[in-house]
């Protein structure tokens, strides 16, 4: 989730978020790092990113203009 959260979104989880609400201080700051390392490097460090579509499909779903294109594009 922290390292989704990174990718996804505008402002990410900080480390402390993570750490008292999402793992209830049942993990240690360390092994939260330590398994988003081992993550990465089990991917290859081979992380896509956003396009230019992915972008403008943002804008427009938060300006609610998705939903009224994708009706016109069935008609």
């Amino acid at each position: 989730m922290f390292l989704a959260a990174k990718y996804e979104e505008i402002y990410p989880f900080k480390m402390r978020h993570v750490y008292e609400k999402i793992g209830h201080k049942k993990l240690s700051k360390s092994s939260i790092k330590r398994q988003e390392a081992n993550i990465i490097k089990t991917l290859d460090y081979n992380l896509s990113s956003s396009t230019a579509y992915d972008f403008t499909m943002n804008c427009l779903t938060l300006l609610n203009i998705d939903s009224s294109l994708s009706k016109k594009n069935l008609k």
